[in-house]
């Protein structure tokens, strides 16, 4: 990521939804001192989170408080589908 940080060709954008979401959970995630790190450090990596998996996980009682470098979109459906028709690579995990 160093090599490439001023590369403006090269982004990565991780696009979470459903249960990934607690990952990126502020209050319980054992991740996030990495992923704040991570993301303020290189300007080209990116969260992007699903509103329709935030409001549903908020809806079953088990809301998720967002760490502040975390991006919201509609849909990761549609954000992926977006990113994919703009040449992106698509990477499921």
């Amino acid at each position: 990521m160093q090599e490439h940080s001023d590369d403006e060709l090269f982004s990565i954008e991780i696009v979470a939804n459903k249960t990934g979401l607690k990952a990126f959970d502020s209050e319980t995630s054992v991740h996030t001192e990495r992923i704040n790190q991570m993301t303020e450090r290189f300007s080209n990596i990116r969260v992007v989170t699903c509103a329709e998996s935030l409001a549903k996980l908020a809806e079953e009682g088990d809301p998720v408080v967002l760490m502040k470098s975390i991006m919201i979109t509609s849909s990761a459906a549609e954000q992926v589908a977006k990113r994919t028709a703009d040449g992106w690579l698509y990477l499921k995990l």
